[in-house]
């Protein structure tokens, strides 16, 4: 086992689609970028630990949460680091971290996040799968990972109504993640979306979303002043919950 493997690097610059209307990074931009590292650094393990073996499951977020100290500009270049907690044999639950570091080496975010295994065959979730017990891990976590207790909003400040299409799926042929983090900022006032940045924002994935319907994004504001809170419910047209989401902004 090659440890120099259990810690993936990758730069991404802050790209024009990645800002919003002032010119710095939309919170919707790291979600992407993890998701990107994150997916990257899975396939160059399978490369070489599994040689390049097609897996019958697939990877489903259950929980990620992403803080930010500083929002980067357009155009600058941020070096993102990404790897997995050790992983726990029988457990169903694993940890992936995230650091973002600006072109100065200053780390400037970071995030941690669950994730199950999902038995495409079976459609259920299975334990971690041996063939991945193999991979190099890393034993520091960043960040405390806790995350909060959502519960579903009885009561709501903004809604809005969305129909998925089909440019809003991925390779699982449901809603990628990242477009519920549109629908939250969606969903938010526009005066505290022109004065303020998210700086953290706290997603738990409960259900999926597919093609051609239509789902609420609920939000409620908790606090305003310096520092606003907020939390979030994405709901389905049959009333399940997609996502509960808490955010930060500053």
């Amino acid at each position: 086992m090659d440890q120099q493997d259990s810690i993936f690097i990758q730069k991404f610059p802050v790209r024009y689609g990645d800002i919003d209307i002032s010119g710095y990074a939309s919170i919707k931009s790291f979600f992407s970028n993890f998701q990107e590292i994150g997916f990257n650094h899975a396939d160059i393990l399978a490369q070489k630990y599994n040689g390049k073996k097609e897996f019958s499951f697939a990877v489903v977020w259950t929980k990620l949460n992403v803080v930010m100290k500083r929002i980067p500009k357009w155009k600058e270049m941020l070096t993102y680091s990404s790897w997995i907690s050790p992983l726990i044999q029988n457990s169903k639950i694993a940890t992936r971290n995230f650091k973002i570091e600006d072109s100065q080496h200053n780390q400037i975010g970071y995030g941690y996040g669950t994730m199950v295994f999902f038995d495409m065959v079976k459609r259920k979730s299975i334990e971690i799968p041996k063939e991945l017990l193999i991979y190099p891990t890393h034993d520091y976590s960043i960040g405390n990972h806790e995350f909060s207790k959502l519960d579903n909003l009885s009561t709501y400040d903004y809604q809005i109504t969305i129909k998925t299409q089909y440019t809003d799926l991925d390779i699982y042929r449901h809603v990628n993640n990242v477009r519920y983090i549109n629908w939250v900022i969606d969903s938010m006032p526009l005066d505290i979306l022109k004065k303020k940045k998210c700086y953290e924002t706290e997603i738990h994935f409960l259900n999926e979303a597919k093609n051609g319907i239509l789902v609420k994004s609920n939000t409620k504001i908790l606090t305003e002043n310096e520092k606003i809170s907020a939390n979030h419910e994405i709901i389905r047209e049959d009333g399940k919950s997609i996502a509960r989401v808490k955010t930060i902004w500053k």
